[in-house]
């Protein structure tokens, strides 16, 4: 269980003519939802409370597994998208993303950040996150199960900024989500 962060391309079109119309996307009421119980835990026992922690770590594995092929085949990720890049448990871009929102949403501060909420990225929010990502000004996050960044991900922060710009230039719309 923890942070599963995921940054998808998706074509634009009537629905979604560019990346501020993400957050407007209104998710199908019906379809494939997510596990029941805590965001991210779903409803399945627990293993014995005295086990070896081999047998212990493979049923967390098997989890977090589960987890996050949940996510994807469920109703919370945008048609036609395609996954570009994925962090796990990276709380600090997690928190720059965040805020990004928060600003967006100014006019409805009622409005939460939460699990499965998507935010569209534009060529301006990517060199602005490049240069928080290069001078290692990424606010500190932190949550229930996130983890914690250690600035070794700066490499591949960079490596999803690429991947990024490289699906702008084709004419994609970017947008990240997130789920725990």
């Amino acid at each position: 269980m923890g942070l599963d962060m995921y940054a998808f391309s998706v074509p634009p079109g009537d629905d979604l003519p560019d990346a501020a119309a993400i957050a407007r996307y209104r998710f199908p009421a019906d379809g494939v939802g997510l596990p029941e119980g805590v965001i991210g835990v779903p409803s399945s026992p627990l293993p014995p409370k005295y086990v070896d922690m081999e047998v212990l770590l493979r049923w967390s594995d098997d989890l977090d597994e589960y987890l996050d092929t949940s996510f994807l085949k469920s109703k919370y990720v945008l048609p036609g998208s395609v996954l570009i890049h994925q962090w796990r448990k990276h709380p600090d871009l997690h928190a720059w993303l965040q805020r990004l929102w928060r600003v967006r949403r100014r006019p409805n501060p009622n409005v939460v950040f939460a699990g499965a909420t998507p935010i569209g990225l534009e060529s301006r929010d990517l060199d602005a996150l490049e240069h928080a990502v290069r001078h290692r000004q990424l606010p500190k996050g932190s949550g229930p199960y996130f983890g914690e960044s250690d600035g070794s991900e700066q490499e591949d922060d960079l490596a999803f900024i690429a991947e990024a710009r490289a699906a702008i230039a084709a004419g994609r719309l970017i947008y990240y989500t997130s789920w725990w």
